[in-house]
């Protein structure tokens, strides 16, 4: 067994992508980080195979830990949100966390992370 920490090459290129729905309703919440890191576990010596673009959680490898620092930007993408609700949430958002959206009916389906540039990946510790 090998850690592996990945990271990547080219600042603010981590994405966080957290996927809400409510009803018939999906949007979706991106925040970009300055900086961070993964530590990927693989069965061997070998470095993991990993993609940039690739959601760094679907990606066929144990992630055990990570960290992101400093968020830089962040948008929502309401698709086909009528406009009375994007009122509502943008108001709620002045004083609350996206995170506290299930104040308002709105349930949290799935997070992605994805690095948008050439990774760095390098052995942190072997017991191979």
């Amino acid at each position: 067994m090998a850690i592996w920490k990945v990271e990547p090459t080219w600042k603010k290129t981590i994405v966080e992508i957290l996927h809400l729905s409510k009803g018939e309703y999906n949007i979706t919440h991106s925040i970009g980080w300055r900086w961070g890191h993964f530590y990927v576990e693989t069965d061997d010596n070998n470095p993991p195979d990993i993609e940039e673009g690739v959601d760094i959680f679907d990606c066929g490898y144990q992630v055990d830990d990570w960290e992101t620092t400093d968020g830089c930007w962040e948008e929502i993408d309401y698709n086909n949100l009528p406009e009375n609700e994007i009122e509502i949430i943008e108001k709620f958002l002045e004083d609350n966390s996206v995170l506290d959206m299930e104040e308002l009916g709105w349930i949290m389906n799935d997070t992605e992370m994805v690095i948008e540039s050439p990774l760095s990946i390098t052995l942190e510790e072997s017991n191979a």
